[in-house]
């Protein structure tokens, strides 16, 4: 086919064969699969090429020179796209997938259909795609309109996360650097457990996990499950490490003794701990400062406190003893009567109960030692 001035007759020559035709409307064409030779007998072989000869002659009797171009006969298929054979599961559903086909053809897609091909190239993106089975079909088309036979790929997608591991553990104290961690993960997937910033290392699906040498402090350790399409889950456990005792409570109380039939006892503990206190031997119960006795025995009492803090850490036990006394000894007894007397210097005999502490004064005057059984001048 070409183009040509209305009128002329176009006369061709391929194969043996001469054609005319007549240019109508700027154009011509010759098929040769109906056309009738004007002379010669038409013989062509498959996938093979022909020189094609063209002149035309005008109404005048004026004929052209002859173009000649080639003519391909072409009835080999081009080969099959090559599409690639994984991944087969994945859960990715919205892929770019990549296929080569012979260079010169042009390629047609199908996603999920055996019949509806649109033009397409490589990479092909799906779209975003359903759970499940998917297949892409490619096949490719020479320029000579040949289509190879169609090449498939078929995959899994699965986006759905395996269920999150459970971890049993839930204590969020731990008073010791060594710590036990319980938990369990879905069967067929991978798991993989890590400690704080440290890289997940591969661990069963469900065990126990020993962490040992832990510093004291915040600690958070991870448990992932992943399944085969690479979906992953996780759960976290939080805890802190304290293996270290509070310090031991300080009793303000310092007197030996005591006259009072009850005391009322201060004492100070580490800042966030509790305390418990034990009276006489008693057992040890939530106290706080300043701590009362209640009403006591005379005789020899004490204290006993004692710090716990969050984590269940127990101090060593602060103790405080004294001997309580409510009864006042004998009043002394002044030998010396006479209500005048006739000199400005006299002597006063006095007694008192031996062991107490014997004080004397005259009129407004401070009170002075002096002692349990004696005289004053």
């Amino acid at each position: 086919s070409g183009t040509g001035a209305n009128g002329a007759t176009i006369t061709i020559s391929i194969g043996g064969a001469t054609y005319t035709t007549t240019v109508a409307g700027g154009m011509w064409a010759v098929n040769l699969n109906t056309a009738t030779p004007a002379s010669g007998s038409l013989s062509l072989t498959a996938n093979q090429s022909y020189s094609v000869t063209a002149s035309a002659t005008d109404a005048a009797g004026g004929i052209s020179q002859d173009v000649t171009s080639t003519l391909t006969i072409d009835t080999i298929a081009p080969t099959a796209p090559v599409l690639p054979t994984t991944p087969t599961l994945t859960n990715q559903n919205n892929r770019d997938i990549a296929f080569t086909i012979e260079a010169g053809s042009s390629a047609q897609c199908s996603i999920n259909s055996v019949s509806n091909y649109v033009p397409c190239s490589s990479p092909f993106t799906t779209g975003v795609l359903s759970d499940g089975s998917n297949t892409l079909r490619v096949k490719a088309t020479d320029i000579a309109g040949n289509t190879s036979s169609i090449s498939s790929y078929t995959w899994t997608i699965d986006t759905v996360a395996p269920a999150a591991p459970v971890i049993s553990t839930t204590a969020v104290y731990q008073t010791s650097t060594s710590v036990t961690v319980n938990y369990s993960a879905t069967a067929g997937t991978t798991v993989t457990c890590k400690l704080d910033a440290a890289l997940a290392t591969s661990c069963t699906t469900s065990t126990t996990m020993s962490l040992t040498g832990l510093s004291q402090g915040s600690h958070v350790f991870t448990v992932y499950s992943a399944d085969s399409a690479g979906n992953t889950s996780s759960a976290t456990y939080s805890f802190t490490v304290d293996s270290i005792a509070p310090s031991s409570p300080v009793i303000a109380n310092t007197s030996a003794y005591s006259r009072n039939s009850s005391l009322s006892i201060a004492f100070s503990s580490e800042a966030g701990s509790s305390t418990e206190c034990s009276l006489d031997a008693g057992p040890f119960a939530t106290c706080t400062s300043p701590f009362g006795t209640g009403t006591l025995n005379d005789g020899n009492h004490g204290i006993r406190v004692k710090s716990i803090d969050v984590a269940g850490n127990v101090s060593s036990i602060a103790t405080y003893n004294w001997t309580q006394d409510t009864v006042a000894p004998a009043a002394p007894v002044i030998s010396t009567s006479a209500v005048y007397q006739t000199s400005t210097s006299f002597t006063v005999n006095y007694t008192a109960t031996a062991g107490t502490t014997v004080t004397c004064k005259l009129d407004d005057a401070l009170a002075t030692s002096c002692t349990s059984s004696t005289t004053m001048a």
